[in-house]
């Protein structure tokens, strides 16, 4: 469906931060690895707010989190990324990663925090943290423009984008110039998969960010923490 260009992207302000809490809490907490993370509905809403808290406060601060208003002063979509080098990106705060130190399942945080930090780059990148699109204006082009706005953002070195993404994302990540990395993360066998995708610059490429949107419309590899020939993220 063709974006509703109603609607303009900007920069998320410290105001902002209760709407973008909101629509990330509602996109991931419908996704698969959600509910097998916590099942409990009540409880994963709970958590997942709290989580997010700090981490939209955090990258606000940093301008790290684009939004998609509607003008009228409602947030309908958001996306929050952070910058990894070699020192932080152990300690990313992805989406799954704000689901594994859940109260819900320690075996289950523990296997999925060990494949997460095996599987994370370990060359510098920028990495998208969360995007969601507020329920009921899905498939109007908000997801696609979020990420299309975000590349403009990112211009600068490190070049390399990654995210990880359950099976709903999948089809908008890929749509979106990215390649799975490997066999997709599942800690257990009963898990969903999570796909590690990278979006890499060509060498030479020069974006230009003055073509960045200001306005646009519209959130099972087996249980193995060993390498495999293919599943180790390219250094």
């Amino acid at each position: 469906m063709p974006a509703d260009f109603h609607l303009h992207l900007r920069d998320a302000g410290t105001w902002d931060a209760a709407a973008v809490v909101d629509v990330l809490a509602a996109a991931i907490t419908t996704t698969s690895l959600a509910r097998w993370m916590v099942p409990a509905p009540d409880a994963r809403g709970r958590h997942l707010q709290t989580r997010l808290d700090g981490i939209v406060t955090r990258q606000i601060t940093a301008r790290r989190v684009r939004v998609a208003d509607d003008g009228g002063g409602q947030i309908t979509g958001a996306l929050v990324w952070t910058t990894c080098d070699h020192a932080s990106g152990a300690a990313r705060p992805d989406p799954a990663a704000v689901l594994a130190d859940t109260d819900g399942d320690a075996q289950r945080s523990r296997l999925l925090q060990a494949q997460l930090a095996y599987r994370h780059p370990a060359r510098p990148h920028h990495h998208l943290i969360a995007i969601g699109v507020r329920p009921g204006r899905h498939r109007r082009g908000i997801g696609a423009a979020l990420i299309d706005d975000w590349h403009h953002q990112v211009h600068t070195p490190p070049a390399d984008t990654y995210l990880l993404a359950p099976d709903t994302l999948l089809g908008l990540a890929r749509n979106a110039g990215y390649h799975t990395l490997g066999e997709p993360i599942s800690p257990m066998v009963t898990a969903p998969p999570l796909y590690v995708l990278a979006r890499m610059r060509p060498a030479g490429e020069v974006l230009d960010s003055a073509a960045a949107p200001a306005a646009v419309g519209a959130g099972a590899a087996r249980p193995s923490v060993g390498p495999t020939s293919d599943s180790r993220t390219p250094r």
